[in-house]
């Protein structure tokens, strides 16, 4: 049996340069999810934040029936987590989807894109 002591542990690194963020539209969980992605992503070039946003579609819909209201809350939640990781010189990509749930649409988006890290925040419940 071998025994190691924590200094003949070598350190990983864990290179990140694509985070994916999710937005609910509260700012009290999208802003914290992007401090904490300009975190990660600080000094490193070609780094890249893609913010998605779901818009949950229930079943008494189809899939693809168009909600003008849901979609242009979708462009006002992305536009204000767009401008503010613009002024902290982060680049970003922003997309919107239509799904059923949300979090089968999040592991899709971050799988097309190659994500390497899933940043988001969440309600906090008492």
């Amino acid at each position: 049996m071998d025994f190691f002591r924590r200094s003949d542990k070598t350190p990983t690194v864990f290179e990140h340069a694509r985070l994916l963020v999710p937005l609910s539209g509260e700012p009290m969980v999208d802003e914290p999810a992007l401090k904490v992605a300009v975190l990660l992503l600080a000094g490193r070039e070609g780094a890249e934040v893609s913010l998605l946003h779901v818009i949950e579609v229930p079943f008494e819909r189809t899939l693809d029936a168009e909600d003008d209201q849901a979609v242009a809350r979708a462009d006002e939640i992305l536009s204000r987590a767009e401008h503010l990781l613009a002024e902290k010189n982060v680049a970003t990509r922003t997309s919107t989807v239509q799904a059923r749930a949300a979090g089968p649409a999040i592991v899709d988006d971050a799988n097309e894109l190659g994500a390497d890290l899933i940043v988001m925040g969440l309600r906090y419940k008492k």
